[in-house]
């Protein structure tokens, strides 16, 4: 759905379903940011964040189901741009995208 909703708003979107597959998009080609979700298989997503961080130096937003303020602070710490809670509203997204590429 949020690719669906990103594409139909002009932006280029690649899908990557675990950290390892984003590693390779990331190697092989020039994007200005990166979603990714709390839970996901493979390399654990904080320690996701810190790599991308630190090696492409590139933005990230990390969605989540769960709201507790420790989550969200582990997130920060590990370098996410910006910390965004399921359910997503597309919209949101976009303006947290907006904010983060201005």
């Amino acid at each position: 759905m949020c690719r669906e909703y990103l594409t139909s708003n002009g932006f280029e979107v690649h899908v990557a379903y675990c950290a390892l597959e984003a590693l390779e998009i990331l190697d092989k080609t020039k994007v200005d940011l990166v979603i990714t979700n709390i839970r996901m298989p493979g390399i654990n997503s904080l320690e996701f964040t810190r790599l991308i961080r630190d090696k492409y130096d590139l933005n990230v937003i990390v969605q989540t189901g769960y709201s507790s303020s420790y989550v969200h602070e582990e997130a920060i710490r590990a370098g996410a741009s910006e910390m965004l809670c399921k359910p997503l509203k597309p919209k949101d997204l976009c303006k947290a995208i907006e904010r983060i590429l201005v």
